[in-house]
């Protein structure tokens, strides 16, 4: 959903989306879904420079690699 969310540029939805997804990854140790979060990593590179994205990808950089 968060990836659909960025392709149709709407950044505020979603992030919304991959702050689910961090929230959950925390806990859950699955390759695929790191995968995933990676991917929407990779698609967040346009908004690069706005600060909840740079926060965003700090959150979502410590679950990968606690995985």
């Amino acid at each position: 959903m968060a990836s659909a969310h960025l392709r149709a540029r709407e950044l505020d939805l979603g992030l919304t989306v991959g702050e689910r997804a961090v929230t959950i990854l925390r806990q859950v140790r699955s390759t695929r879904a790191h995968d995933y979060l990676r991917s929407l990593n990779h698609e967040l590179t346009p908004w690069a420079a706005e600060p909840q994205v740079n926060d965003f990808l700090h959150r979502s950089h410590q679950v990968i690699a606690a995985a």
